[in-house]
């Protein structure tokens, strides 16, 4: 078959309204990555069409089935608004014998709940800040204030606004009620790192790409007001979080914390087994000591996303890195068999 006539389906959560999930920006986001990633598909003489996915899954199996694609770029992060099932719609494309880029089930899996991730990091030797999965409020921890609480099974901060920041008893238990009666329970809570917050991106199976590390800077910040990257700040472009809370990447730091960066990020790509492309959080405190956050893969790659940036600073144009991502799903695809 000629390559000008191979074709794909760019797969993505159709948006939908929530309950418990207030994350209508980032859905949004998802769709116009989606739209972005078939136009530049097709500049590379792919026939590439977007499939937004939603209830019931019979539909999707038959758009998959009736078209026949030769590959599935996977934007999926749930399915009907549940978070927890994006490693089942990385299976699905995986039993429907479809290449799909992203990284696979297992790692998805592995990298959802926030405190066994921190948990198989830190039995690796990472560092990351301590942390306690808390039932209801009122419940004993040990840990030391001030704490951030998250619901430890969401991501692109979804959860997380300034009430997460809990300096004493009566914060953390505000907080906690506040996450359980939005998300159900467990809450998660960790130690505050006070420090700088860094992110790093890498993509590739076998041979790792490892892009330039970008910093999250938090620009006159009132002291009052705590240095944690919220739901507001990172979506919401009419906030004053959002204004004062920028990603600059490359990140202006010392080649040697650069490095250490990417090999942290590096050895935690294998810990998780990703095989796609992810980014690692990380916050480092005063003392230079390296915290490690969360494991993200398969991370937001719209035009505005700090995955962009990264690749711009690579030099990488997003078509090559897109193409790279199906021709790392096809090869990936060909050793299964």
């Amino acid at each position: 078959m000629k390559r000008g006539k191979r074709k794909i389906l760019v797969a993505y959560n159709a948006p939908r309204s929530s309950r418990i999930r207030d994350d209508a920006v980032a859905e949004e986001s998802v769709v116009e990555s989606a739209e972005d990633i078939a136009k530049e598909l097709r500049k590379r003489r792919w026939n590439a069409k977007t499939m937004p996915v939603s209830s019931p899954i019979g539909k999707t199996i038959e758009t998959v089935s009736d078209e026949r694609p030769d590959a599935i770029f996977n934007l999926c992060e749930g399915f009907d608004g549940d978070p927890g099932m994006e490693m089942n719609m990385a299976a699905l494309w995986e039993l429907l014998g479809v290449p799909s880029t992203g990284c696979n089930a297992r790692t998805l899996a592995l990298a959802q709940d926030k405190s066994k991730a921190k948990t198989l990091a830190a039995g690796a030797g990472i560092r990351t800040p301590d942390h306690e999965l808390i039932h209801a409020p009122g419940e004993k921890t040990s840990l030391a204030f001030p704490l951030v609480v998250k619901p430890p099974m969401e991501d692109g901060s979804i959860g997380v606004t300034l009430k997460s920041f809990a300096r004493n008893r009566g914060g953390l238990d505000s907080a906690v009620s506040e996450a359980i009666s939005r998300y159900g329970a467990p809450a998660m809570a960790e130690e505050y790192i006070d420090g700088r917050e860094f992110n790093v991106a890498a993509f590739g199976s076998g041979k790792i790409v490892v892009l330039p590390p970008a910093e999250t800077e938090f620009r006159n910040f009132p002291k009052s007001v705590p240095k944690i990257t919220t739901y507001e700040a990172k979506w919401n472009s009419g906030s004053e979080s959002y204004r004062r809370t920028e990603s600059v990447c490359p990140a202006r730091i010392p080649q040697k914390l650069a490095d250490e960066l990417k090999r942290i990020t590096l050895k935690l790509y294998e810990i998780f087994e990703a095989d796609s492309y992810a980014r690692a959080d990380f916050r480092m405190d005063a003392h230079g000591r390296i915290f490690f956050l969360e494991f993200n893969p398969n991370p937001d790659i719209s035009p505005s996303s700090g995955f962009r940036k990264a690749l711009l600073a690579a030099r990488i144009p997003f078509g090559v890195f897109a193409e790279e991502l199906v021709k790392t799903a096809e090869r990936r695809r060909r050793n299964r068999k």
